[in-house]
């Protein structure tokens, strides 16, 4: 996934590239999650054309389940000699990350006359990690925390807090 450390989605896309030896051919590639050599017969082997230098992008399904995820390739070649694997490891993040406004209030609705209130709260993620935090109200567009809301004296205003995980 583009040397991504953490992705949302269990679809990823691998770029495997391999270059025969002394002549030799590239055949077919083993991907796996277990990082146990596999025999040049079983039947997970990919084909594929046999050429002195091999490239390709192709899609792999991780397993549900947040949490690190590693994966290994094999390549063999036209005399069925099997590589050394070569790795990767990227994080699965599913969870939604939390955010909630404990100050001026935790109740959902704060009455207020003055122009201008200050909002505290907390964002947490267990997985990727918070990137952003960004709030807004009443429907309008999304505001960065620390910028002033202004024009609100008078009126009533329905705020929510978006989170941005890193991945």
């Amino acid at each position: 996934n583009s040397a991504a450390s953490f992705t949302k989605s269990t679809s990823v896309t691998l770029s495997l590239s391999a270059t025969g030896r002394g002549g030799r051919t590239v055949t077919g590639y083993y991907l796996s999650t277990s990082e146990s050599t596999p025999s040049d017969s079983a039947s997970e082997w990919v084909s594929v054309t046999p050429a002195a230098s091999y490239s390709e992008s192709v899609s792999y399904a991780l397993a549900a389940g947040d949490g690190s995820k590693t994966l290994y390739v094999w390549f063999k070649n036209d005399l069925g000699v099997i590589s050394n694997p070569a790795s990767a490891t990227i994080t699965l993040d599913q969870t939604i990350p939390t955010a909630t406004i404990e100050t001026p209030t935790t109740s959902p609705t704060y009455p207020s006359s003055s122009s201008s209130i200050s909002l505290s709260g907390t964002a947490s993620d267990s997985g990727s990690g918070i990137n952003n935090v960004y709030y807004s109200y009443d429907g309008g567009g999304a505001v960065m925390p620390k910028q002033p809301i202004l024009g609100l004296l008078g009126q009533s205003a329905v705020f929510l807090l978006q989170t941005k995980v890193t991945s």
